[in-house]
């Protein structure tokens, strides 16, 4: 299991955190500010970009009714998301459970009955629970990562950057929160 949430975390960080976290180090570069607050930017945007990922991995497996191919392209492409690792976890009393739905997902040629199980398992209320719970985690990771910067901003100079960084960052935070909702 820690290579599963091993590799969904790496996947999230090279998918989506380091363009948020250079991103934001890039601003820092701009404003001129001191390498704490760069590196505190840098962490603010793994965070961010976590949270962007675990809501794009919501987004993936709300069961509507409707199975589209792009809800469906996780699935059929066997790629790691919350969402196997939520099942996976909550099957891990049963390593049998746990290990035939790993290897079904990680199947290659799934056939069309296996892909809508799996879709199932991932769309069931305590798995979006979890998942839910794991972006108001990170959306407070986020909030603290926001005060440690401005913390760090001490010039006098700094105060209008830090109250227009901090609403920025926040609203972008309240948007991904939002989004999953």
């Amino acid at each position: 299991m820690t290579s599963i949430l091993q590799k969904y975390l790496e996947k999230n960080f090279y998918k989506t955190g380091s363009l948020f976290a250079n991103g934001l180090v890039g601003i820092g570069e701009i404003l001129n500010a001191n390498p704490t607050v760069k590196r505190e930017a840098f962490d603010l945007g793994v965070w961010m970009g976590s949270l962007f990922q675990v809501v794009d991995d919501i987004l993936d497996f709300r069961n509507d009714g409707q199975l589209d191919k792009e809800s469906l392209k996780d699935v059929r492409d066997s790629i790691y998301n919350l969402s196997v690792f939520s099942v996976v976890a909550k099957k891990m009393d049963d390593s049998k459970s746990a290990s035939s739905f790993l290897a079904l997902y990680t199947k290659k040629d799934k056939s069309e009955d296996e892909i809508r199980y799996l879709f199932e398992e991932l769309s069931q209320e305590n798995v979006r629970r979890h998942c839910e719970a794991m972006v108001a985690m990170l959306a407070t990771e986020c909030e603290k990562s926001l005060q440690r910067i401005c913390n760090n901003l001490h010039d006098k100079n700094d105060d209008d950057s830090r109250s227009i960084f901090l609403s920025e960052m926040r609203k972008i935070v309240e948007m991904f929160h939002r989004r999953q909702k």
